[in-house]
């Protein structure tokens, strides 16, 4: 085995690294939200500095603590594309967490099935898509996974050095916290009291920075990564994002999580007793009633359903509630190494709810990818020749599939790369209108190193709970204190053409032949409804200035400047 882990962790990392370099040179925003990181790690040396007040101009929101930000800036200045420093020390950090997961599954189950587990993490959807972006979660995650690797070390000074690792990755974004639980409960799990004072220690030394954080800023720190986090939950988007690509991505690795967490005889029982015929029976009978359910997900990729997408989300998401109650049972009736895998899926399972929370999306998954191939990796050492060959033969089949599909991610074709190209005619045009600008697109100021007015997503959202009510901005739209206005808007495809009105009528790429609708307000960047007017009745449309980007054959996003209406 240990040659097709070599071969598959080699084609995996030289896919990833290939894609993902010629990317961090690319000079725009990839993904929604780099444009934003970009112009935080410029505020670490620019005022108004990271954390501004609240529900007043500028109107940001700072999301996250601020150790990529400092970072990012520091390596931003060996690089001449504005996202290259922030995307180089994500795509490090996601190999470094490979590297460390490798290791991980190696100290227990041997080199091959370390290397198999480290190929699946650069194969994974979610890793695919954030793993090289200007983005907190690589960064992050590398260093829980520096801290794992440390902590369950002997050592008091790696242990030590292990802490410190946990502190800096939640101190790079808030929520990395499942690592870091299943570490220190293990500890205690083998250890008893006496590893309590790490954890406890940690706790402390991240609350004195919390408070030194909060008095520096007088309070807004607690706002800002706090309040953010009470943007709504949308469950049904949230089905989509965690599950919409469970089939094919996800399949092989939800079977081998399964049969990785079924204790074989050779584990006992909290009663010193090996594991009964009855307890392994009743995992064999979920992994069953959890592969019944993801069958509509499989007719659906198949063509074979009429059934709704929503539907067959819900199906999905039942597959891995029979996983939750699975997990619950295996942490219950075992101990030793089948009860930390039994931890492990259950904060892998409770961390993927973050990914509901607006704003959220693939990257919230990491974690949980982390957790079951660790799960599946730990297993293959102790679960028995033949099941450990099926688990790393699932994998395998993982690994394949990853690298096959990725290829088929829309936004990084050639002609998708080439549409973003063209935004340069937005910010070329920019340099005409001095400071301040308003942008409902942060990339047309932030990659010219020009400040941000508004955050648009985040401000929207903050105007949906009652934190800003937009008077302040109305007023100054009203004054007409911006001299240019960069307005987003999108158009969806509202059918297709058909010959003789029955037909469809496909192109050369077999897909049908859409027409649009009218152009409305991008559901991801317009502000509300109220200050559109105020721009209307203040604003005028710049000539020849509008620029159309062709996300997919049946999405197109515009956009457009407005400057003052003479008076």
């Amino acid at each position: 085995m240990l040659y097709l882990a070599v071969l598959l962790a080699s084609l995996s990392a030289s896919q990833f690294l290939i894609r993902s370099a010629s990317l961090v040179r690319f000079p725009h925003e990839i993904r929604y939200g780099e444009a934003i990181v970009l112009d935080q790690a410029r505020r670490v040396t620019a005022e108004p500095g990271l954390y501004p007040e609240i529900g007043k101009e500028p109107w940001l929101l700072d999301q996250y603590a601020p150790v990529y930000l400092h970072l990012a800036r520091w390596s931003g200045e060996l690089f001449s594309s504005p996202y290259g420093g922030g995307r180089a020390l994500s795509l490090l950090s996601t190999l470094v967490s490979a590297t460390f997961l490798t290791l991980l599954v190696a100290r227990r189950s041997g080199l091959s099935a370390g290397l198999l587990c480290g190929a699946t993490m650069l194969t994974m959807l979610e890793f695919l898509r954030f793993g090289f972006l200007m983005r907190v979660d690589p960064l992050s995650l590398a260093f829980a996974m520096a801290g794992v690797w440390c902590s369950t070390q002997k050592s008091n000074r790696m242990r030590f050095i292990g802490a410190t690792a946990f502190f800096l990755a939640v101190y790079t974004r808030q929520t990395m916290v499942a690592l870091l639980l299943v570490t220190y409960l293990q500890m205690w799990r083998e250890e008893g009291k006496s590893a309590l004072r790490w954890p406890v220690g940690l706790l402390g030394a991240g609350l004195l920075c919390y408070a030194i954080l909060n008095a520096s800023t007088g309070g807004l720190f607690h706002q800002h990564v706090v309040m953010s986090n009470l943007f709504r939950f949308e469950w049904g988007e949230g089905l989509k994002k965690a599950f919409g690509t469970f089939m094919p991505w996800r399949v092989p690795l939800f079977i081998a999580v399964f049969l990785a967490l079924i204790p074989s005889t050779r584990e006992g029982t909290k009663d010193g007793k090996g594991t009964g015929v009855v307890d392994r029976r009743i995992g064999f009978v979920a992994m069953g009633l959890a592969l019944c359910c993801t069958i509509p997900a499989i007719q659906q990729s198949l063509g074979n359903t009429t059934r709704p997408f929503h539907e067959v989300l819900t199906w999905v998401f039942r597959g891995h509630l029979v996983l939750f109650a699975y997990g619950i049972l295996v942490t219950i009736r075992t101990w030793g190494d089948a009860q930390q895998g039994g931890m492990r899926i259950l904060l892998a399972l409770a961390s993927i709810p973050l990914i509901g929370r607006l704003g959220s999306d693939l990257n919230y998954l990491f974690e949980a990818g982390i957790l079951m191939l660790l799960i599946c990796g730990d297993a293959i050492g102790r679960a028995g020749k033949i099941r450990g060959q099926v688990i790393a033969l699932l994998l395998s089949v993982q690994v394949a599939g990853g690298f096959f599909l990725s290829g088929q991610q829309l936004e990084f074709q050639p002609d998708r790369l080439d549409e973003m190209q063209e935004r340069h005619r937005i910010i070329d045009r920019l340099e005409e209108f001095a400071d301040p600008i308003l942008s409902e697109e942060p990339w047309a100021l932030a990659e010219t190193g020009r400040p941000l007015a508004l955050g648009p997503y985040t401000a929207r959202q903050m105007y949906e709970i009652g934190m800003w009510d937009g008077e302040d901005l109305i007023e100054a739209l009203d004054a007409q204190k911006f001299t240019a206005i960069v307005r987003a808007q999108q158009r969806v495809a509202a059918g297709y053409e058909r010959k003789d009105g029955k037909i469809l009528i496909d192109e050369a790429d077999g897909l049908p032949v859409p027409y649009f609708g009218p152009w409305t307000f991008n559901e991801v960047r317009s502000l509300p409804p109220k200050i559109q007017k105020a721009i209307d009745r203040n604003y005028q449309r710049v000539p020849r200035t509008s620029m159309v980007e062709r996300v997919t054959k049946y999405f197109l996003e515009g956009r457009e400047i407005w400057q003052p209406i003479p008076r």
